[in-house]
């Protein structure tokens, strides 16, 4: 039942995962329209997050024609500087519209925010799950494909420094089009390689940066950095089917798994990152052909993955758990939720 105490944006990120994975999301929709009808919201730039939230429940829940009246109260709402365009917001609205059988208009409110695709680093990300979700999978690599070059075009001449907007942009643009190339199952090309030689840079990057974390005291779970993830199917082509079929469908496996687990009321949680060449050993150990569920608790028992653990979540504008640079609400937050 709704209260009058103020709801911060913690309350908010717990509410959508106790939403999610509720069986009666009733009472969490109330709360969180509630929350911004009775003018309760800590802060009010939240007001679209929390629509957009009840939007959401609505929506996994099978009840489109309200999660489409509230994303549009959700656009409406004041500007929120992590959805300044409401680009994330609308992209979910036409998915909406999707599986309301209105293809037409879903395809016009995403052609809308294509231009968002060069200057907004969440764009690649929220724009390809929206396509693809419509199936519209080709058109997702074209216009992954256009903006990509058009950025690299624009950037020849410049000096680009590392935390930059275009640096991101171009990262995030890459990254996307690869991810998704390889679910098309297409051949690498120029592209593919620059981002491979990107990541790689990258990667070793974060990797100096990497903080330590005490995950002793808490729930620890097994996930692949993308260059651990890439490394596995060189030795165990049947990954797919306990890591996932590609690195972004792992890190939304990955995020589902948590947001279950926190919903059952477990502790602190910690991601441990895997080191494929440590399966590899472990795997020619033990004389393992064929790598099933208890294969994998074995290595995880006596692994030292390839970096300290990292604490899951973050908050929803710090960095996501995976590495990718792009903060968590735009990165594998809404992975989990496609």
């Amino acid at each position: 039942m709704p209260t009058t105490e103020q709801v911060t944006s913690d309350d908010l990120d717990r509410l959508g995962v106790e939403g999610l994975v509720a069986a009666d999301p009733e009472s969490v929709i109330a709360e969180l329209v509630n929350s911004v009808d009775s003018d309760r919201l800590a802060d009010e730039s939240d007001t679209r997050y929390a629509l957009s939230l009840a939007a959401e429940i609505a929506h996994r829940h099978g009840d489109d024609e309200r999660a489409l009246t509230l994303y549009d109260r959700a656009i409406a709402a004041p500007d929120d500087p992590d959805d300044p365009d409401g680009g994330f917001t609308r992209a979910c609205r036409a998915e909406v519209l999707a599986d309301l059988d209105r293809e037409d208009e879903a395809l016009a409110a995403l052609r809308e925010l294509r231009p968002l695709l060069g200057v907004d680093p969440g764009a690649a990300e929220y724009l390809t799950a929206a396509l693809v979700q419509c199936g519209y999978d080709e058109m997702a690599e074209e216009w992954l494909t256009d903006a990509l070059r058009q950025l690299l075009a624009q950037l020849r001449d410049e000096e680009l420094s590392e935390d930059s907007n275009e640096a991101e942009v171009l990262l995030n643009l890459g990254r996307q089009r690869y991810e998704l190339r390889g679910t098309l199952e297409k051949t690498a090309d120029d592209l593919d390689l620059f981002v491979e030689e990107l990541d790689g840079a990258v990667e070793e990057d974060a990797a100096e940066d990497e903080p330590e974390e005490d995950g002793e005291n808490g729930v620890a779970a097994l996930f692949w950095p993308r260059a651990e993830f890439d490394a596995l199917g060189t030795f165990w082509p049947s990954h797919a089917e306990l890591a996932g079929a590609t690195w972004d469908e792992h890190c939304a496996n990955v995020e589902r798994e948590l947001v279950e687990v926190s919903a059952h009321g477990a502790p602190e949680i910690v991601l441990v990152p895997g080191s494929a060449a440590e399966l590899r050993d472990y795997v020619s150990e033990h004389g393992i052909e064929d790598i099933d569920l208890d294969d994998l608790d074995g290595f995880f028992e006596q692994s030292h993955g390839v970096g300290e653990p990292v604490p899951w979540p973050p908050g929803r504008n710090e960095a996501c758990w995976c590495g990718s640079g792009t903060k968590y609400q735009k990165c594998c937050l809404p992975r989990s939720r496609v």
